[in-house]
């Protein structure tokens, strides 16, 4: 029989509590406690080691979209790049959704450091150094056979 800390009401809450530390010892230790979690979290995210840069219309180009719905949003890709230390990184030149002008001048720069064509969609494979491994081409490929060639980019990167 599996015993749970959250049924017995062990919680390092609980825990704290039974310390009988004063209230501002307590909340001080929980700051900490939520703030290193958020750290680590956040250079988790970071630390990928690959990643794909997606140049998409996505409010016009039909590709695009495709791409999405066929391949990014689809499960097993998901499992895929979290299992693989893939980010991927959405660069969006939308026709009628409007960006904020930050993240327009960074899709902007992003695209002129990639020397981006204005075809869309454009799919890179970079590796955690910046490096070009390969540019991908989306001509309505499975999640499988995307992962596939990937994987085989991958591959050749070692």
């Amino acid at each position: 029989m599996a015993h749970s800390f959250r049924a017995s009401g062990l919680s390092i809450v609980n825990i704290l509590r039974f310390l009988k530390l004063p209230q501002s010892v307590l909340t001080a230790s929980l700051f900490f406690m939520v703030f290193w979690s958020l750290v680590a979290f956040s250079t988790a995210e970071v630390t990928s080691t690959y990643k794909l840069i997606v140049f998409e219309g996505s409010d016009w180009c039909r590709n695009c979209i495709r791409f999405n719905q066929t391949i990014l949003s689809e499960e097993i890709f998901q499992n895929f790049t979290r299992s693989h230390d893939i980010q991927i990184e959405r660069i969006d030149f939308p026709q009628k959704k409007k960006l904020d002008q930050s993240i327009r001048e960074y899709n902007a720069s992003v695209a002129e450091r990639y020397q981006f064509d204005g075809r869309f969609p454009t799919i890179l494979l970079v590796s955690l150094d910046d490096d070009l491994i390969r540019s991908l081409s989306y001509t309505d490929e499975t999640p499988e056979e995307f992962i596939s060639l990937i994987t085989f980019y991958l591959q050749q990167k070692q």
